[in-house]
């Protein structure tokens, strides 16, 4: 089994598998963290569901991917959203998205229009 973590849209909210709650070390015996809470099953175990801090405690166990992997992964995504006729997107990811972007468009390989989201803690004075 594959460990699977996915996000809102909100980023308020995420979802994994029973495999990943194990690596991260999320088991019924974990307290919810300040700001967040493990939704639980019945039998008070995790049941996958993560809100607001919880996230956390799995993300930190989510091994960053290089620039030029998020890039790979970005012209895979781009081809299917072209052929899908979809031009333009937004993006709201981490920093890291951004300069695998950047990349892309460096070598001219970015074909999408990108609305990108920056934090303000990522933006020069």
């Amino acid at each position: 089994m594959n460990p699977v973590y996915l996000t809102a849209k909100s980023l308020h909210a995420g979802w994994a598998n029973s495999q990943a709650l194990s690596i991260a070390g999320i088991t019924p015996a974990v307290s919810d963290p300040i700001n967040g809470i493990f939704i639980r099953s019945a039998d008070g175990s995790p049941n996958g569901i993560l809100l607001e801090s919880a996230m956390e405690l799995l993300e930190n166990h989510i091994p960053e991917p290089t620039i030029d992997s998020l890039a790979d992964s970005l012209k895979t995504a781009q081809s299917e959203l072209l052929k899908m006729g979809l031009t333009a997107v937004h993006d709201f990811d981490k920093i890291s998205c951004f300069s695998a972007l950047q990349l892309l468009h460096k070598e001219h390989e970015l074909k999408l229009r990108v609305m990108k989201s920056i934090p303000k803690e990522n933006l020069s004075s």
